[in-house]
């Protein structure tokens, strides 16, 4: 149970990211209320704005500068040419970075973001797909994923899943967004049915059979720093990416933990 909890090097990455990201927003904001400039271009660059080096000063101010991970496996070969390490580091000599903790997810597919780069599906209520708004997943959930009947099986007993979620809890965990309350107005994420980040709530449909207000408290997932807003620091802009706070080997770390420290 205790490796289902960020660590606090995970919060560390998570929070530097969101301070990042939140210190552009501002920027942004504050260039629409005083001058005319097309921000909906994909061309848009905050060097346009700010000089290299206030980036480079923001960047390195909130954190996000000191987590651009390195390794060298050099300083301890011998160990590393034996045993494994307990944080995924050096266990691919050619790619030393593969599959250690607290680095970006992989990914099979593009991801799909509602603007390209970063807000998710549904984050637009009033962005319509082939003709109609997404519907909620609390919705989808009660009514389509739901039964209420339970056929038994007489192959598979319910130990199957629970060793899919084992293994499931020694791949992977992403870092949910450091704040709970909205960057723009302060509101607790449990306080709020807007999509304000870091804030998603899931809309309650009308006639659901157990909850009986608007929406119920979601948060986002926090950003790796240098993807998403914050990717334009680095003269591109890639898709937003999510934290992976545990090795990705089938290694028992959510047994013996991800790092020296719970090791």
């Amino acid at each position: 149970q205790l490796m289902r909890f960020p660590s606090p090097e995970a919060l560390s990455l998570a929070r530097a990211a969101e301070v990042f990201e939140r210190t552009l927003q501002l920027v942004r904001q504050e260039v629409e209320h005083g001058m005319k400039l097309n921000l909906e271009d994909s061309e848009f660059s905050y060097s346009e704005l700010i000089s290299p080096s206030h980036l480079r000063l923001i960047a390195n101010l909130s954190g996000c500068s000191a987590h651009q991970s390195t390794v060298n496996c050099s300083d301890r070969i011998c160990f590393h040419q034996r045993y494994r390490t307990s944080d995924g580091t050096c266990n691919n000599f050619q790619h030393p970075m593969w599959g250690a903790a607290l680095t970006p997810f992989r990914r099979l597919l593009k991801p799909i973001y509602e603007n390209g780069f970063n807000t998710p599906v549904g984050w637009n209520r009033s962005h319509l797909y082939f003709g109609f708004p997404k519907p909620s997943s609390r919705r989808i959930s009660t009514e389509v994923l739901s039964t209420s009947t339970t056929t038994p099986d007489t192959r598979y007993s319910h130990m199957v899943m629970q060793w899919g979620q084992f293994l499931d809890h020694d791949l992977d965990l992403a870092v949910m967004s450091s704040s709970e309350v909205t960057f723009n107005t302060g509101l607790r994420c449990n306080e709020t049915c807007d999509n304000e980040p870091p804030c998603f709530p899931i809309e309650i449909p009308p006639g659901d059979p157990r909850i009986h207000h608007r929406c119920m408290e979601f948060r986002r997932s926090s950003a790796v720093c240098g993807t998403g807003s914050t990717s334009l620091f680095f003269n591109e802009v890639t898709p937003r990416e999510q934290i992976n706070t545990l090795t990705s080997f089938l290694d028992a770390s959510n047994v013996y933990g991800n790092n020296d420290l719970y090791a």
